[in-house]
């Protein structure tokens, strides 16, 4: 039996390129060389101009204080250009707009929004189907978003593109359970604050169903606040939840725009999985690795790994995502979005770890597939699982020619990992019927179910989805991580 190919589409707008700031390692060069390679080494794919974001879609992840300045910003470099003279408006010294930044700021967060749609097309409505299917997506646009926080634009990013793609698919498509991965050297600040307090939000909502005030809208006591915060930390924290507040109120009105004869917005069970491996003490200085007695339910969901620099970064980065892995099989979620920043890279000129260009193909691979296995342990268990959808959207590197390799290893990854996992599917298909009282033990008896249920049981997966938002990380603690493999 011929087993069924992936279908790769790949993500793309010329005004990517045309954000261009003067001697800045974040140019349009990045995007150039990766599209070549791709070109060559995946020539069956899909290339497809993205779509540009709406303000609506934009503000699923940022406060309309930020938009409004952005655009006040926007325009000022577009008014005060001239035939002779380009204008650099600064937000800081790393992040800085020019008449060619908006343009590439919405075609970037629209390629993340057209691909969750081209992927989700089952269930989409007739004019947003795409001429072809997807299964898997890679988004080659700049700028990178991974920093931008809610409220605040910084490194190199305007707009959060995984969030903003994240909460798409949450809110249109019903989505329970995203992951973000992120394995750019720098820590992901941005996706981390809205993954942080969207947690809060979901305990909040616990304890307010625990005490039997599903509708009061107060504000988190300081005991959500998980970690021990001092007093001005909760202060700022606090005021960060409040301002988180109006984005939830944006995801209402969205979903009104998505679902017009709808009730309210329902919100899924389960928070967002953000899970990172950085440089430890690399810029913004966010992100630090807590010890295992320190960790608290948030830290099963929003997952930091420090990764030194030098020799032993390798080894270091593939037990750090082995312990990621663990984590993101007990929550078996329905959208994984890769946050690929090629940057730990040992020819990048912005970091000193020392990745090779098989690390990225090695990362890509243990997570996809240890979750279409726990999909499809979950099929066999049960009888049903959701698909698993894959998408990534490309944040740092700065060496061209690394870059372009390791996008090339890291797309492969995404398609020869779901190429297997259809060849497994299509081979359990073809295998005889289950048959409890065969003695030949060639078809899925009951010694095959227990280990099927004892793989389950090690993985943290029973027999059907929680119905709580924090049941996820009740219980025991996770496995131990193997020990590195040889590098």
């Amino acid at each position: 039996m011929t087993s069924k190919r992936s279908n790769l589409a790949i993500y793309w707008h010329p005004a990517c390129e045309r954000h261009n700031i003067p001697s800045h390692p974040e140019q349009p060069g990045r995007v150039v060389s990766i599209l070549q390679s791709l070109r060559e080494n995946f020539p069956d794919a899909s290339f497809r101009e993205s779509r540009r974001a709406t303000d609506e879609q934009i503000l699923n992840a940022h406060h309309p204080d930020l938009l409004q300045s952005l655009k006040r910003m926007f325009v000022e470099a577009n008014e005060k250009r001239d035939a002779d003279e380009t204008v650099f408006v600064n937000i800081d010294s790393d992040t800085v707009i020019m008449h060619g930044t908006e343009e590439a700021v919405y075609r970037a967060a629209g390629a993340a929004v057209q691909a969750v749609d081209d992927l989700f097309a089952s269930t989409a409505a007739a004019e947003d189907a795409p001429s072809s299917p997807v299964d898997v997506a890679f988004c080659c646009v700049r700028p990178p978003g991974h920093h931008a926080e809610p409220s605040r634009s910084m490194g190199f990013c305007f707009a959060n593109n995984t969030v903003i793609a994240a909460e798409h698919a949450r809110i249109k498509y019903g989505v329970e359970r995203v992951a973000i991965l992120d394995f750019d050297v720098h820590h992901g600040n941005g996706t981390n604050e809205y993954a942080r307090l969207l947690f809060l939000h979901y305990e909040q909502q616990r304890q307010q169903q625990t005490a039997g005030r599903p509708d009061e809208a107060a504000k988190p006591a300081a005991s959500v606040f998980a970690g021990g915060f001092g007093a001005k930390k909760l202060q700022k924290s606090t005021h960060d939840f409040d301002q988180f507040a109006e984005i939830l109120q944006s995801h209402r009105r969205y979903h009104r725009r998505c679902h017009p004869s709808a009730d309210d917005a329902p919100r899924p069970l389960y928070p967002l999985f953000y899970a990172s491996t950085h440089e430890r003490e690399g810029y913004p200085g966010t992100g630090p690795e807590k010890p295992k007695e320190k960790r608290t339910e948030i830290d099963r969901f929003v997952v930091n790994r420090n990764i030194p620099f030098g020799p032993e970064s390798r080894a270091v980065f593939r037990a750090k995502w082995r312990e990621i892995v663990d984590e993101l099989a007990r929550y078996e979620p329905e959208l994984v979005i890769f946050s690929a920043g090629f940057d730990a890279h040992d020819d990048d000129p912005l970091s000193d770890v020392e990745l090779s260009d098989e690390d990225f193909y090695w990362a890509t691979a243990a997570v996809l597939d240890r979750l279409y296995e726990t999909q499809r342990l979950r099929q066999r268990e049960t009888g049903a699982s959701r698909p698993l959808r894959v998408l990534s959207v490309l944040e740092g590197g700065y060496d061209l020619a690394a870059i372009a390799r390791c996008a090339v290893e890291h797309v492969a990854a995404m398609v020869e990992s779901r190429d297997g996992a259809l060849a497994q599917d299509a081979a359990d298909a073809s295998a005889p019927a289950a048959s409890t009282d065969s003695a030949e033990g060639d078809s899925f008896g009951g010694d095959e179910v227990a280990a099927l249920q004892a793989s389950l049981a090690e993985m943290g997966i029973g027999s059907a989805p929680a119905a709580s938002a924090l049941s996820v990380v009740e219980g025991d603690a996770p496995p131990p991580v193997p020990p590195p493999a040889s590098t």
